[in-house]
């Protein structure tokens, strides 16, 4: 009776403690999905992170948007999901309704054109300007210190085949110098952060979080079960180097990227 009567109390246990992570983790997903955005280019999309809401800049992975001076940048939505269409893979119902129609979501504010205004392919970094704010977007807070080894993380992004703003929950590896060779050409190396995670091939760009919902650093691939993110540090390297007076754009018409 006492061994039944321990195993219900560890189960009741775990089972609290699965629900309180949960919760935790649906806290973090809409704190951190709220500064994400969806950046659409002609050949590739990916994910980014609005770090300055007063000069509306967006930090992104260089390669997301390589040879591109500007691209198409959606805004935030909490209730995508996925839909069959005939004779096509399945796709998120937002994604298609983005890409169907940008200049009705131009006008109710959900999508604006971004334009680069810093770039180091070596970093793998690079900064937006948007031309207009977007609804719900707001600036995520940058953090003061790196995650340590094993420490928990928080990733959004937009990877193909799932809904828009997908979440996904990390552990922190290791954060030190990284070198990254794409299988498309080109070398990265930067300050960086290792992490194991469930992240995809859309994910790049996006913000990686500590705990407390505060940008470490943003996605630039993964390699078998480990993700790589180039760490803060690089991001705000490349953020002071944009000269203090750039000029809040206008919005422009018509809406094409």
């Amino acid at each position: 009776m006492n061994r039944f009567l321990f195993s219900l109390g560890m189960v009741a246990t775990l089972t609290l403690a699965f629900v309180g992570r949960l919760r935790a983790d649906e806290k973090a997903h809409k704190q951190v999905r709220q500064s994400t955005v969806w950046i659409a280019a002609s050949h590739s999309s990916g994910s980014g992170a609005l770090v300055d809401a007063q000069r509306r800049l967006v930090v992104t992975a260089a390669h997301v948007i390589k040879g591109h001076n500007r691209v198409l940048v959606f805004a935030p939505v909490d209730n995508d999901e996925l839909v069959q269409l005939p004779d096509r893979p399945a796709t998120s119902k937002w994604r298609e309704s983005y890409l169907n129609d940008p200049a009705r979501h131009q006008r109710e504010g959900r999508a604006t054109i971004g334009r680069v205004v810093a770039y180091d392919a070596v970093k793998d970094l690079a900064i937006l300007q948007l031309d207009a704010d977007l609804q719900s977007l707001v600036p995520i807070k940058l953090a003061t210190a790196l995650p340590k080894e094993r420490d928990g993380l928080h990733i959004v992004g937009n990877p193909g085949g799932r809904p828009l703003f997908n979440y996904s929950c990390g552990i922190t590896r290791t954060v030190g110098p990284i070198d990254v060779r794409f299988k498309e050409g080109g070398e990265c190396h930067f300050e960086g952060i290792r992490f194991s995670s469930e992240c995809w091939f859309g994910n790049s760009g996006g913000p990686v979080t500590n705990e407390a919902g505060e940008l470490v650093g943003v996605v630039s691939c993964k390699r078998n079960a480990t993700g790589t993110a180039v760490a803060l540090p690089e991001i705000r390297r490349l953020l002071e180097s944009i000269r203090a007076d750039v000029k809040q754009l206008q919005p422009r018409s018509p809406f094409r990227p």
